[in-house]
């Protein structure tokens, strides 16, 4: 394994380069999402995966730039198809025992607060 130190903008690595490309916990963190999807789409082999799980539906902070909701998950088609993809309700500020729970969002619930994303895609 070797460690690359590098802004998700600007992956360095050339096209097509990994079977599998990860993303936990980071997305709301990065300073350009699109810029970093465009990133995520070049890097990853046709056929190859995309493994995401990431906070939606909350408030911009200086930590956590990006404010979006579920249709995050669009803004990797067409290049990706999901195979699968949950909605899940967030449990405080772990995200991990937010997994664990595997509780479904409530989209009935009104209230404003935090959803979590988990997806597999696989690269077209």
């Amino acid at each position: 394994m070797k460690l690359v130190k590098a802004n998700a903008e600007y992956i360095p690595f050339k096209d097509s380069t990994f079977d599998i490309v990860i993303s936990f916990n980071s997305l709301d963190h990065v300073d350009d999402i699109d810029k970093t999807i465009s990133e995520i789409k070049r890097v990853t082999k046709i056929g190859g995966l995309f493994l995401l799980i990431t906070d939606c539906c909350h408030k911009s902070t200086f930590t956590e730039p990006q404010n979006f909701g579920w249709e995050v998950v669009e803004k990797f088609y067409p290049e990706f198809k999901t195979v699968l993809v949950k909605k899940l309700e967030k449990f405080g500020r772990k995200i991990y025992r937010s997994l664990e729970m595997n509780k479904e969002y409530d989209f009935n619930d009104n209230r404003k607060r935090y959803g979590l994303i988990v997806a597999k895609f696989i690269r077209n």
